[in-house]
């Protein structure tokens, strides 16, 4: 059986939020050491590197699964 839409969008989608919300971390780090000192918005910013690969995963799982019943029911009738 092969790996649905779904699964293999959730993986990319959570291992490109993973890269994002490392980038923002670190440019967030940056951007705060330079300017006003690290505060609570230094804290949220390496709070990305939990929420957005969970928020992309999802998003992944959903649009890959809505894809995967296009593509069958285009299948179908067309």
């Amino acid at each position: 059986m092969k790996n649905s839409w779904g699964k293999v969008l959730a993986k990319w989608m959570s291992l490109l939020g993973l890269l994002v919300g490392l980038i923002y971390s670190i440019g967030g780090l940056i951007v705060d050491l330079l300017t006003i000192g690290l505060n609570a918005g230094t804290a949220m910013a390496f709070g990305a590197i939990i929420i957005l690969p969970v928020l992309c995963g999802i998003l992944g799982i959903i649009v890959g699964y809505l894809a995967e019943l296009i593509t069958i029911i285009a299948k179908k009738y067309l």
